[in-house]
């Protein structure tokens, strides 16, 4: 809920694993009629993010910019999600990403 009028807001979304290092993160903005929030007004953010990441600890730091072309910030949540990712999947870094890789030995003719 908006204490404030918020022109053209931003609402942010950074994905961060165990050690506080982001892993990635997306804004969303409002669009058309709905690019102003008035104060005591209501926005609600929902969506699907697909799970790539490898086991371990991560957090969701949020946070809205005012506008848009100013970048100022009107609130700054930075745990405001806490999650535990299960699994056995191997792999070095934070995510596992598809891939489609083949290695070829190229013999010397004899």
């Amino acid at each position: 809920e908006a204490r404030h009028d918020l022109e053209q807001p931003v609402f942010g979304f950074h994905f961060l694993d165990a050690d506080e290092t982001p892993i990635f993160g997306f804004n969303v903005e409002l669009s058309g009629e709905e690019s102003r929030v008035c104060a005591s007004e209501t926005v609600e953010i929902t969506g699907t993010v697909e799970n790539l990441l490898l086991p371990g600890r991560y957090f969701v730091s949020c946070w809205i910019a005012r506008d848009r072309t100013e970048g100022d910030v009107a609130l700054h949540v930075l745990r405001a999600l806490d999650f535990h990712v299960f699994g056995t999947r191997p792999g070095p870094g934070s995510v596992s990403i598809g891939s489609q890789v083949t290695a070829n030995v190229r013999r010397a003719a004899s």
